[in-house]
Formats: C-alpha cells, structure tokens, sequence
C-alpha cells in the first residue's frame, strides 16, 4: 500500500496521504514486527492488526488476545548503540487498549530488540497462559461470588418471609382480641337491652291495655334486637377472624 501510495504521490506537487513505512524506522519496525509474528506463529499465534500504521497490534492464542505495542523508546540520554531517538521498544500490554504493560524490552546500547525476539516471543505464549488462568480465577471466583449472593439472597427472603409471617400473625391476633373485645360488648348491651324491656314491663299498669299492647309490640322489637347482636346466640367464637 505505501508503493502505491507513493506511486500515486509522484503524479502531484503536494499531496496529503503519505507513505507511512517510508523511514529506515519504520522499515525496521515493521521487519520486527514481522519477525516477531513469524516466531509466534509457531505456537498457533495470529496477529490481529489494525488501523493504517500497524499500530494497534495483538496476538490471538485459541481465544486469548495479547495486547502489544511496538513504538519508539523513550529518550533515554545515552546516545551510545542506535540513536536515541531511533531505538525501538516492545511491550507486552495489560490488556487490550490498555497503557500499562507486563513487560518491556528495549533497544540497548550492546543489543538492538532484534537479539530479543526469541525471548518476547516466549514470554508472549507465556503470557496467553498466564491470561488464560487469570481468566479462569476470575471466573471460578465469579461463581463462588455469585453462589454466596445467590445464598445471602435466599438467606434474606426466608428473613423477610419470616418477619411477614410473624407480623401477618401479630396482625391476626389483634384481630381476634378485637373481636373478641367487641362480642363481649355486644353481649353486654344485649343482655343490658333485655334486662331494659323487663324493667320496663314493671312500671305499667296491668289494667291498661292500650298502654300493655303498645309495650308488647316494642318488646318484640327490642328483642329481636338484642337477639341480633347477641354473640351467645350465634356462636361467632368459631368463625374465623380476617386480619386488620
């Protein structure tokens, strides 16, 4: 692609998209970025390259990525070896897109990355294993996070059941003590009703009729009254009492 970019560059006086592996550095980092595939390769790796200037680089082992970066070094003040500005450095990335690094080689004043590779690439297997247990301990102390929420959460419904239950209860015998409360005091005024129509039935005079029937009928009345709201007569101690 940088061929034709250049290629087509020559027809124009100015032109915008440039050849990006044109410099002797970038040559050279794309020779060692290729030498480095190559050796991964060996052991299944597949490179996953992205974006124009092959910057953005991992490797794949069976559905472990390993995150990398291939950039200049850092200055480091020494201009002994490559030139400072010039040396190369690989890192072996945390995770992907991620700016930490697990390790680091660089281009030293005796030895250029190229004498490295063979370790990098080993440590780069090393470190698709290493991801791959890590990923198991995450996800074995997932479930052992997931089966401990699973349990307090089934710990805290049987406490919530039990605290409903005990109110439901509670609720339920203030029912009944109401109700009871209240039968008694219908049987009281019951009882109080029939002892007022007996009361009643001695202040009239036997020898006024009118006044004997009048009273007659309202004594029916008034028993059946108190027979209505007598608890006695109707045994409502057996019915079941509805919680308030």
């Amino acid at each position: 692609e940088d061929d034709l970019t250049k290629a087509a560059a020559s027809d124009y006086v100015f032109s915008w998209e440039q050849p990006v592996f044109d410099s002797a550095f970038e040559r050279r980092r794309l020779q060692v970025l290729n030498a480095l595939l190559a050796a991964v390769s060996r052991f299944d790796g597949k490179a996953n390259i992205r974006g124009r200037d092959a910057r953005d680089l991992s490797i794949t082992f069976h559905q472990q990525h390993v995150g990398i970066a291939l950039e200049r070094a850092k200055p480091t003040g020494k201009a002994a070896g490559p030139k400072s500005a010039d040396r190369l450095c690989l890192s072996i990335l945390k995770g992907l897109g991620s700016s930490e690094s697990r390790a680091t080689w660089s281009d030293g004043d005796e030895t250029r990355l190229e004498q490295q590779l063979t370790t990098i690439a080993a440590e780069i297997v090393l470190t698709a294993e290493v991801q791959l247990r890590e990923d198991a301990v995450r996800r074995h102390q997932w479930r052992i996070d997931r089966k401990a929420a699973l349990e307090e959460e089934d710990r805290q419904r049987v406490i919530e059941q039990t605290r409903l239950e005990r109110e439901r209860l509670e609720r339920l015998e203030q029912a009944r003590i109401a109700a009871l409360l209240k039968a008694a005091d219908d049987f009281r005024r019951a009882q109080e009703i029939r002892a007022y129509i007996a009361a009643l039935s001695q202040t009239l005079d036997p020898s006024d009729t009118a006044r004997w029937t009048d009273y007659e009928v309202w004594a029916t009345w008034a028993g059946l009254q108190a027979d209505r709201i007598d608890p006695a007569l109707k045994a409502t101690f057996s019915e079941p009492v509805e919680e308030a």
